[in-house]
């Protein structure tokens, strides 16, 4: 995740901040933003704690990325998954 959030760029992280409800300053950096929004997800164990909440349902489209590395072709993953 650290590897995904380190290539986002500062518009990116401060929706990801957002999307978690995390408070996001929006004079910060890109580093800056990069590394609340890791501490949050990773140290605090809000990205856990969001996957944990995921129904069975909403876990298929993500195993479903994560046995092919991220590689499953778009039409592919909206064939199956809407």
């Amino acid at each position: 995740m650290v590897d995904l959030l380190v290539q986002r760029t500062w518009f990116n992280l401060r929706l990801t901040a957002l999307a978690h409800g995390l408070p996001f300053n929006t004079r910060q950096s890109r580093q800056q933003g990069f590394a609340c929004v890791r501490h949050a997800l990773m140290d605090e164990g809000r990205l856990r704690r969001a996957y944990r909440r995921l129904s069975e349902s909403e876990r298929e489209p993500l195993l479903a990325l994560q046995m092919t590395q991220g590689r499953l072709p778009q039409h592919a993953f909206i064939a199956q998954f809407g």
